[in-house]
């Protein structure tokens, strides 16, 4: 049964016949819960369903559309100083009344917080704009019905449904609102690791000709703004209209602002990043790094003007033209940033000896081959310690063994004794500060293996990358790996270290 219900009927027969009553029917009540052979519960649960026909009815008689009524929905609503009418309840919009409580709903009461801005009646919903504001209106719905008691009299109930507040706004005369400019130009960030000014790829517009003061959180329901695609938001703070949009091309945008209607358009440019943002580079040697624009959606790119980016390196270790021409100077690995309309796009160009990118595109060639322990010597075969072993040997490098590949514990054992390892191994510090070099050797230890170190793997280094932008704006970098995706081995462990051939 229905508590609800339920607790209602008790209520009418404690009434009717004192606690002792109450008791009696609780008990009866118990019986016809818990045995459903019972006939008390068949009859129960028809004067249940006769209760609840007769609350419909009274709800329908009752509660009918308001005619010309302004009905307030979730978002809240709007009135003009001087206006009157009634607000009405937006059945189409009301997420905060379940379905079942509209049917058998009869009453809702209406109050205003501020009845210097906004008069309502509380039993009726007829309003009045008063003066310019902002007023919340606490509405209350109420299920009122009747009911027989057992000795056949009529008692009548009010059942509490919903209870919630929405903004409405009073907004003075806006016939002279304007919008400063009817159009503008748009530059969104669409591929690329970039951080970004506040104000990038927003389409900002005054508002003047009022002395109301727009927020688009508290006068929701004064603002109907929208746009010839899904790809759309917008904000007003301070009257100034900030618009949105992910998708290249011309949007129209119709902006509603109480009783006026104004028509902007917005020219959205995509701008990306041509090509990878980790730049493996051989020393002395030049490249040209390149930020392209789609005007228009599924457009082809063009080369944006790159008199127009302000070019950036982080260290000596490169120079950056003003055409984002990079050549390297010496070998290690420098940050470049690029600006563009309020972006900066982040590269990192990592320079190598011509032996070492060598080293490197020829492990990359060997692991596209199967990996296989037994047959790592053979063509089309690798594993870890063979694959180092074998891209660094036609350039000199042989880790001691000239005939057949060591094992990763004996390669990294080798670099040991050479002096040859890198203080702080692959962790964070060395990371974000882009200590490594292409070519450099990660060791996993820590086994229970016998072997040195209780090392296990051996992995080599393909330069650094940029994975994202920190709150404060700045690049995060990420290890390269010749036979590993990107980010693979994270900051290390404490167990492993560092070679350099």
């Amino acid at each position: 049964m229905n508590f609800k219900k339920y607790r209602f009927l008790l209520s009418a027969l404690f009434i009717i016949t004192g606690s002792a009553g109450v008791a009696s029917v609780a008990e009866a009540s118990d019986i016809s819960v818990f045995d459903t052979s019972s006939t008390t519960e068949t009859s129960s649960l028809d004067e249940e369903e006769e209760d609840e026909d007769e609350k419909e009815e009274l709800a329908s008689a009752v509660l009918t559309e308001k005619t010309n009524a302004k009905a307030i929905g979730s978002g809240g609503s709007y009135v003009s100083v001087g206006e009157s009418g009634t607000f009405d309840i937006d059945r189409e919009d009301s997420k905060y009344i379940e379905s079942d409580d509209l049917k058998v709903l009869t009453r809702v009461t209406w109050f205003s917080s501020d009845t210097s801005v906004l008069t309502v009646d509380s039993s009726t919903g007829a309003y009045r704009g008063v003066n310019p504001g902002r007023a919340s209106i606490y509405l209350t719905g109420y299920a009122d019905y009747k009911y027989t008691s057992a000795k056949g009299t009529v008692r009548y109930e009010s059942e509490e449904l919903f209870k919630y507040s929405i903004n409405v706004s009073v907004l003075p005369n806006l016939s002279s609102l304007t919008l400063d400019k009817t159009e503008e130009n748009v530059f969104i960030n669409a591929k690329g690791v970039a951080a970004y000014d506040e104000g990038a790829g927003c389409a900002e517009f005054t508002i003047s000709g009022t002395d109301y003061i727009f927020d688009s959180s508290q006068d929701a329901g004064a603002l109907n703004i929208t746009a010839d695609t899904k790809y759309f938001s917008y904000k007003i703070d301070q009257n100034v209209l900030k618009l949105y949009c992910s998708k290249a091309g011309d949007v129209k945008v119709t902006v509603g602002i109480g009783p006026v209607t104004k028509e902007v358009t917005l020219h959205v440019t995509k701008i990306k990043q041509k090509g990878n943002t980790s730049v493996l580079l051989v020393n002395k040697k030049s490249t040209t790094l390149k930020l392209v624009s789609v005007k228009e959606s599924g457009g082809a790119a063009s080369r944006v003007d790159p008199s127009e980016i302000t070019w950036k390196a982080s260290n000596g270790r490169v120079s950056v033209s003003d055409t984002g021409k990079v050549t390297a100077k010496k070998v290690g690995a420098t940050c470049i940033r690029g600006t563009y309309q309020g972006y900066t796009y982040f590269w990192v160009v990592n320079v190598c000896t011509d032996k070492k990118a060598k080293v490197i595109s020829l492990g990359r060639q060997i692991a596209k081959g199967t990996y296989s322990q037994p047959r790592r010597m053979s063509e089309g075969y690798y594993d870890c310690s063979s694959l180092v072993w074998r891209s660094y040997k036609p350039y000199g490098y042989s880790f001691g063994s000239n005939y057949t590949a060591p094992v990763a514990a004996s390669e990294g054992l080798y670099l040991y004794n050479k002096g040859k390892m890198v203080a702080g191994g692959i962790g964070k510090a060395n990371t974000q500060k882009l200590k490594l070099r292409p070519g450099d050797l990660l060791f996993e230890g820590g086994a229970s293996n016998g072997r040195w170190n209780g090392i296990y793997h051996v992995e080599m280094f393909a330069g650094y990358t940029v994975t994202s932008v920190d709150s404060d704006g700045k690049p995060v970098y990420a290890n390269t790996w010749v036979n590993r995706p990107d980010g693979y081995y994270g900051y290390g462990t404490a167990n492993d270290m560092v070679g350099r051939p």
